[in-house]
């Protein structure tokens, strides 16, 4: 008992530290590297660093994140970070339990990209934000990562705007559970690449990711190749694991394909496709015709996929599949994908809420219980 007592003493002491902590200002001097570097390594965790309001150039090297932290501009569109030299990134984070960006603008200025994370316990939020320019991606996660990437616009970024990496064979040892907050959630957001060359993927992903794309906007002139991508097992490691598109407004003035789905399982359904596409959806398996000798089923090519409600100039979508190799051997209607809705699937709740703010005591508070509760239940 007396152990008990102490245990809970200590959990309760912990998290009541870190909800002082959350309370803390941390303001950067200027948008310079430098200072938001230091403003970061000066910040307990859980604290705010705030970015000053103004344009300033930003010369690497690359921010490093490696606390819980939230990270702030100072209002809509006031804190503008621009690249000026060829830098890689201009933050990598890997902390282990939070993330926050918020109201900031990062210009790549054509180089390089915007946040990099890596991480297999991190919640994290991405939001209120503008990414343009950038030469690569604009934002990419790495690992079994949970949260949200809402209400951000992302401007004329070259080859992808967001990148969703997974952690490879452990996301494929895990059961699926779709409409659960076991995802990156990329909601709410505006996608334009109307100008830059090169535009290939609003959002991508691949080694065993898991996300769920809803309620976003692209327009992509005619410059997008395809601007929904889950890429399959034969590149990059292991296959996308699972993904939910639905509920998005897809525009082009001339694209190949709206989607390429190339591997793991989920749902698309609700999505309306305007202007010029050849397929709004594809389905695809590299292995199947790079490697004619390949078995079925493909290492993680596409299983137990529903395809519903989909809509191009107001008529439902049928998916397309290109006659090479054993493509169409392997990915079969009413076998690998079906054209209905899923028995038994129920979306998680709009908007994703799962990811606690810092500076939300109610929430910091209702972890304190939860964990107090857990604690107590696994001693009874």
């Amino acid at each position: 008992m007396k152990k008990h007592v102490m245990a809970t003493v200590a959990i309760t002491t912990f998290l009541l530290n870190a909800l002082n902590s959350s309370a803390v200002t941390i303001n950067a001097k200027s948008g310079s590297r430098e200072d938001i570097q230091s403003a970061i390594d000066n910040a307990p965790e859980n604290a705010t660093v705030v970015i000053p309001e103004g344009n300033f150039d930003f010369k690497g090297p690359k921010i490093e994140v490696k606390k819980n932290i939230t990270i702030s501009g100072s209002g809509e569109k006031k804190t503008v970070l621009k690249q000026t030299s060829a830098l890689d990134w201009f933050f990598r984070v890997v902390s282990d339990s939070y993330f926050r960006l918020t109201n900031l603008v990062l210009d790549g200025g054509r180089n390089g990209n915007g946040i990099k994370i890596a991480s297999d316990s991190l919640e994290m939020r991405i939001d209120n934000s503008t990414f343009k320019n950038f030469k690569k991606r604009a934002i990419e996660t790495n690992g079994n990562i949970k949260g949200v990437i809402d209400n951000n616009q992302f401007q004329e970024n070259s080859v992808t705007d967001i990148v969703i990496y997974g952690d490879n064979d452990g996301a494929w040892k895990r059961p699926v559970k779709l409409g659960s907050d076991d995802a990156v959630y990329v909601e709410k957001n505006q996608f334009e690449h109307k100008n830059v060359k090169g535009a290939i993927h609003s959002i991508s992903s691949n080694r065993g990711s898991n996300y769920v794309f809803r309620y976003n906007t692209i327009d992509d002139g005619n410059l997008n190749t395809n601007p929904i991508d889950a890429h399959g097992n034969f590149f990059y490691g292991r296959g996308s694991r699972k993904y939910e598109i639905y509920g998005n407004k897809i525009k082009s003035g001339g694209s190949y394909q709206g989607m390429y789905i190339r591997g793991g399982t989920g749902v698309i359904y609700d999505n309306e496709f305007s202007g010029k596409f050849d397929y709004p959806i594809v389905l695809e398996n590299y292995r199947s015709f790079r490697d004619t000798s390949t078995k079925y089923p493909a290492p993680d090519q596409i299983n137990d996929l529903h395809i519903w409600d989909n809509k191009y100039e107001g008529k439902e979508v049928e998916p397309f599949m290109r006659d090479r190799g054993m493509v169409r051997q392997h990915i079969k209607k009413d076998r690998d994908y079906f054209m209905k809705k899923k028995a038994g699937y129920k979306a998680y709740p709009f908007p994703y809420e799962e990811a606690e703010d810092p500076e939300d005591e109610i929430g910091l508070m209702g972890s304190l219980f939860k964990m107090f509760s857990m604690f107590k239940k696994k001693n009874a």
